[in-house]
């Protein structure tokens, strides 16, 4: 399926579009707005004070060297990294007062080593819907069918052992199980890092047109970096927002 084709699609997902040439967002509110006095990581500190907001629908790369905070800083949003002094709303509610399943229900990170199980990629791809805070939730077979296409990933790959898949077949299952769960927005820790050039290229594009959540990935790939709308970089302790 082309872009083009895909683009019927519009009121298939509400609110938001499915893929799209550009990355504006469709609605403009703050999914998250974080006011951070201190990240630290035990005793030290990652980055002093800092305000941001992540706009519903937005494409946020978070860059910086080696050792600076940009996982700590990710793992805030779905608290996996509750290392910090000051407030983040997720809808306006403060996060620590969500059930921690709602909210990485809706704040689905995807680690570096993708792990989908040892049996065949239809079931790994079935599995989360068998949890119960998916209990009343069906697989939609129309949007994996569309995201299928989109990752070039031909339909037999469903009957495949997930042994025998390669790590970038994997990747790309990873991100489609997510977004089946249809999350407000999908954390990405270095998700070029085990792609070959041709295999990040398609991810890169993928993530880029789909409009399905919010994005923010941690990356060190310059290809990532200068394509991605936001770039929230850490040095010195400081988190900047860099014009792109």
């Amino acid at each position: 399926m082309g872009l083009k084709k895909a683009q019927n699609w519009f009121n298939y997902k509400k609110p938001c579009l499915i893929f799209s040439r550009n990355t504006f967002a469709l609605m403009t509110e703050s999914l998250f707005s974080l006011n951070i006095k201190r990240l630290y990581h035990e005793n030290i500190e990652l980055c002093g004070a800092f305000q941001i907001d992540i706009p519903t629908g937005s494409k946020t790369v978070i860059t910086g060297d080696t050792g600076c905070g940009k996982t700590s800083l990710l793992q805030l949003f779905n608290r996996m990294n509750e290392h910090y002094d000051g407030t983040i709303l997720f809808h306006g509610q403060k996060i620590m007062t969500l059930p921690i399943a709602e909210l990485r229900h809706k704040v689905i990170q995807l680690m570096q080593e993708v792990f989908l199980g040892e049996e065949k990629v239809e079931a790994a791809l079935r599995y989360p819907f068998t949890f119960h805070i998916n209990q009343n939730r069906k697989l939609d077979e129309k949007l994996l069918k569309i995201l299928m296409e989109q990752l070039r990933l031909p339909e037999t790959i469903l009957k495949r052992n997930i042994g025998e898949l390669s790590g970038g077949e994997k990747q790309r299952l990873a991100v489609i199980r997510a977004l089946l769960l249809e999350p407000d927005i999908l954390l990405l820790d270095e998700p070029s890092s085990a792609l070959d050039q041709n295999v990040s290229s398609l991810m890169l594009d993928f993530l880029l047109s789909c409009n399905l959540c919010t994005i923010i990935c941690v990356s060190h790939d310059p290809r990532w970096i200068e394509r991605f709308p936001r770039n929230l970089h850490i040095k010195n302790r400081t988190v900047i927002e860099k014009k792109v």
